[in-house]
């Protein structure tokens, strides 16, 4: 009896350490957590998230969120990552 009660617990245990372990990853996957390590997700006027530079053009209205706030911004200029290697080239 006393080994069935022993592997219960280690078991509970072994179950809780998992949980603990599944709950840091979505933390860690969570939009808030990113934005406290200094993320930022940016937005076009139509409120979709804005993942790439060429879904933008100069003279968009973009909205910024942060992770105490957002701000609103006009795109000055967009440079893509083809345009971006030819020149660091």
């Amino acid at each position: 009896m006393k080994r069935l009660v022993m592997a219960q617990r280690a078991g509970a245990l072994a179950r809780r350490n998992r949980l603990a372990r599944v709950q840091s990853g979505l933390e860690m996957l969570s939009p808030v957590a990113c934005l406290e390590r200094g993320y930022s997700i940016v937005k076009d006027a139509q409120g979709h998230v804005v993942s790439e530079a060429h879904q933008l053009a100069a003279g968009d209205s973009v909205s910024v969120q942060l992770h105490r706030g957002s701000v609103d911004a006009t795109i000055d200029h967009v440079e893509t990552q083809a345009e971006s290697k030819v020149e660091g080239s």
